[in-house]
């Protein structure tokens, strides 16, 4: 058994050395013929959906967040955004905003007050949302936290059945098995 152990120990050793020299060659290669050396910047993380915003590239849109402060676009998240103004189920005005990334929609905000931002949902599987120790995104299978740990998990059938997890109002189909959309703030209606 022992020497089972140290042979999986040596291979990981191995695998990772000829992965680091082979990443070390690449690097070499690329390199310009200048002595200056180059600094490769690392890709930027995938947005993440949280209880308060979406964080991405260093930056957030949060609930709360003036309309008029939003940056233009964030690299990653979206590229343009637009504004409308809208009404809710209830008649009540709304300011909409779409946000886009190479022209496909990824989350829309809403304001009541036509300053802040109250809510938003996610459409896009590129924002991703934590559940337990897992990340998942719109078109993702929930049915195994949800059979895990259901006490977790509250359910109300408006909608066509959105599920509850802490902050989050996850609009789900369960003859797809699929995460619609992923919701957080004060709902539009």
């Amino acid at each position: 058994m022992k020497h089972f152990f140290k042979t999986i120990i040596l291979g990981v050793a191995a695998l990772t050395l000829a992965a680091c020299t082979q990443s070390n060659n690449q690097n070499a290669e690329n390199a310009s013929d200048t002595t200056t050396a180059t600094v490769e910047e690392a890709a930027p993380a995938q947005p993440e959906l949280k209880e308060d915003g979406i964080y991405a590239a260093g930056q957030v849109i949060k609930l709360g967040d003036k309309i008029s402060d939003l940056p233009q676009s964030i690299e990653g998240l979206y590229d343009a955004f637009s504004v409308t103004e809208g009404e809710n189920m209830d008649g009540d005005l709304t300011t909409d905003l779409l946000f886009t990334l190479n022209g496909e929609d990824v989350f829309s905000a809403t304001s009541y007050d036509k300053a802040t931002i109250a809510w938003i949902s996610v459409g896009s599987p590129k924002i991703r949302f934590k559940v337990h120790d897992k990340f998942y995104g719109c078109g993702d299978d929930l049915s195994q936290e949800v059979k895990a740990k259901p006490d977790d998990f509250g359910w109300d059938d408006a909608f066509g059945g959105v599920y509850f997890y802490e902050e989050f109002g996850i609009p789900y189909d369960k003859d797809e098995n699929t995460i619609m959309s992923i919701n957080i703030g004060e709902m539009p209606f």
